[in-house]
C-alpha cells in the first residue's frame, strides 16, 4: 500500500511544482527597448546569434539580444518606464534580461558590458523585488534608481562615475557604495573597489550629457531650422513620461496610448516663426528644443548674401547642441529617482 501511495503523492507534489512555475510565468512580460537615436553605425544581432543588422531608429531591442557600436557611431535605447541607456562608440553590449512581473509589480534589468562606455539615467525609484544590474569582466553595479556611467576598457578595468543616487558596486568582495559625485576605477575583479571624487574631466563630461542628467526630449519633426511649405506643420518626437511637456509655453498631451511619445499641430505665422519645446521633470528640471521655421512672406527675413537669422542646420544626432545649456557642476539640480 505504501509503494502504490508514494508515487501519487510525489506526482502530486512535482504537479504542484509545475504549476506554481506556470502561474508565476503567466505574470512575467518581456520589456522591450525601442532605439530612439542613431548616430554612425550602430547594429544588433538578435538573441545573440546569427549575423549582425544594422540598428536604425524606430528598431526595438529586447532580451537576448547584443547591440554594438564602432567607431564614431552611438545610440540611444529607451524603455516605456523612462530608463535610457546611452551608447558610446566602440561599445559592445548584451541586454541579458528586460522583464516586469505583473504580479508583484517588479521589474529585473540585467545587462552585460563587455567594452565601450554606457550612459544610463532610471527615474523610477526600484522596488525592494525589482532589479538593474550592469555587470562587467571586473564588477556588477546594481542600482535602485539613479544617474550612472559605466566604462570597460579593452583590458578589462572598470570604470563608474555616478551622477545621482548610488550605485552598489561589487567585485569578489563585497559591494561597496558610490555615491553621487563620486567614482572607482576597478582594474581587476579581486580589487577593492574604492570610491573617490571625480575628477575635472569626469564632471565635464556629465555636463554634455543633456537626456540623461536632465529629462528625455527629442524632437524627430521638424527635425531642423528651415522653410515651411504650409502653414500647419506638426511637430512630434519622444519625451520623458513623468515630465511636463509644452511647446510654446502651452501643455500638450502625450499621443493616445503612448506614455513617451507626442504630436502636436501648429499654425505658423508669415514670417520667421520659432518653436520652442520643453520637457520639466518632477524636480524642476527642464530640457528645451528649439526649432525656427519661416513661412509665406520673407519680409522680415534677410535678403540674399546677408548674415542669416537661422543658426546653421542641425542634424538629428545625440548630441547636446540643440538644447539649452546644463546647470553648472556648482549648482547641480536634484535627480529623479534619489
Amino acid at each position: 500500500m505504501r509503494r502504490s501511495v508514494t508515487p501519487i503523492i510525489l506526482g502530486f507534489v512535482l504537479l504542484m511544482i509545475a504549476f506554481v512555475y506556470l502561474a508565476q510565468a503567466a505574470f512575467i512580460v518581456q520589456l522591450i527597448g525601442k532605439v530612439d537615436k542613431v548616430e554612425g553605425d550602430a547594429e544588433v544581432q538578435r538573441q545573440g546569434k546569427g549575423p549582425w543588422f544594422h540598428l536604425e531608429e524606430e528598431h526595438y531591442v529586447r532580451t537576448g539580444d547584443m547591440v554594438r557600436t564602432k567607431e564614431d557611431s552611438r545610440a540611444e535605447i529607451r524603455w516605456l518606464d523612462g530608463t535610457r541607456v546611452r551608447v558610446e562608440p566602440n561599445t559592445r553590449l548584451k541586454i541579458k534580461k528586460c522583464s516586469m512581473n505583473t504580479l508583484k509589480k517588479s521589474k529585473r534589468s540585467e545587462f552585460r558590458l563587455d567594452v565601450g562606455k554606457l550612459w544610463i539615467r532610471i527615474i523610477e525609484t526600484l522596488s525592494s523585488d525589482s532589479k538593474f544590474e550592469v555587470t562587467t569582466p571586473t564588477t556588477t553595479a546594481a542600482v535602485r534608481g539613479t544617474v550612472f556611467s559605466v566604462e570597460v576598457d579593452a583590458a578589462g578595468a572598470t570604470s563608474i562615475s555616478v551622477y545621482g543616487g548610488t550605485v552598489a558596486v561589487a567585485t569578489r568582495r563585497p559591494p561597496v557604495p558610490v555615491g553621487e559625485g563620486l567614482a572607482v576605477s576597478v582594474p581587476s575583479a579581486d580589487a577593492a573597489p574604492r570610491p573617490a571624487a571625480q575628477t575635472l574631466d569626469e564632471t565635464e563630461q556629465w555636463q554634455k550629457q543633456v537626456g540623461i542628467i536632465t529629462p528625455a526630449l527629442h524632437v524627430r519633426q521638424p527635425a531642423a531650422d528651415g522653410v515651411a511649405q504650409t502653414a500647419q506643420v506638426t511637430v512630434k518626437g519622444t519625451v520623458e513620461p513623468a515630465g511636463i511637456l509644452t511647446i510654446n509655453e502651452q501643455n500638450v498631451q502625450r499621443t493616445r496610448g503612448k506614455r513617451d511619445e507626442f504630436e502636436h499641430t501648429l499654425t505658423l505665422q508669415p514670417g520667421l516663426n520659432t518653436i520652442i519645446v520643453k520637457v520639466t521633470d518632477p524636480k524642476g528640471i527642464s530640457t528645451e528644443v528649439v526649432r525656427r521655421l519661416v513661412f509665406g512672406s520673407l519680409s522680415n527675413y534677410p535678403k540674399p548674401g546677408a548674415p542669416s537669422a537661422l543658426p546653421p542646420k542641425k542634424v538629428n544626432a545625440i548630441t547636446p547642441a540643440e538644447t539649452a545649456p546644463v546647470p553648472p557642476v556648482t549648482a547641480r539640480p536634484p535627480i529623479v529617482g534619489n
